[in-house]
């Protein structure tokens, strides 16, 4: 997940945005695809979320959750996937909890 903002005007950025990612790629025994929709929602300008539904080879019922956050030149993130799965760790085939740390080199 990409901590992208898309500006209509210098300094005015989108709060609610949708997307559709979509992805394949050729195994030896076969081709595995999988469709993402996703929703970004800009809180302030230093937090962002992102809820995700994907469907792929695996699974029909993958939610994720995105909550990133800048701070100086630092973005913090903390994303969760197949969220439904949760509930029974032991029945789920995948679970992912990431959190990371990214540094913002302005260039300009």
């Amino acid at each position: 997940m990409e901590n992208v903002i898309v500006y209509i005007k210098k300094n005015v950025a989108f709060l609610n945005s949708v997307g559709l990612h979509l992805n394949a790629i050729k195994r030896p025994r076969s081709v595995l695809a999988a469709a993402t929709v996703y929703y970004d929602r800009l809180w302030a300008s230093f937090l962002k979320t992102r809820v995700t539904y994907t469907i792929d080879t695996f699974s029909s019922r993958n939610l994720g959750l995105l909550v990133s956050t800048k701070i100086n030149n630092f973005n913090l993130y903390l994303a969760a996937d197949n969220l439904l799965e949760y509930a029974d760790v032991a029945k789920a085939r995948q679970l992912s909890v990431q959190m990371g740390l990214q540094v913002v080199i302005n260039t300009k």
